[in-house]
């Protein structure tokens, strides 16, 4: 028996099914940055993001929302500010 070819290449095919969305990405604005650091911090860093399969960026992220959740709202709004002015007065 033929499949029914006016249909189109949904009759053909028989359909569409479990299709997934796209994931949405992050609206976060990104900057490339170079880093020096350790070679057993990098090696490690590594190692975790091949154990948990995720980027190395990922990880790396992870990390330091952890090193900025150990400092209280208005500690980082006070050391943010006054970077900010720092920052200005180099102007």
């Amino acid at each position: 028996m033929a499949k029914d070819l006016s249909s189109g290449l949904d009759g053909i095919l028989g359909g569409q099914k479990n299709i997934k969305e796209p994931i949405s990405k992050q609206l976060t604005e990104s900057h490339r940055a170079t880093f020096v650091i350790d070679k057993n911090q990098h090696e490690k860093l590594k190692a975790i993001a091949w154990w948990e399969r995720k980027q190395i960026k990922a990880v790396l992220k992870n990390a330091l929302e952890l090193y900025y959740a150990s400092r209280s709202k208005e500690e980082l709004e006070m050391i943010l500010d006054k970077y900010t002015d720092f920052n200005k007065n180099k102007e």
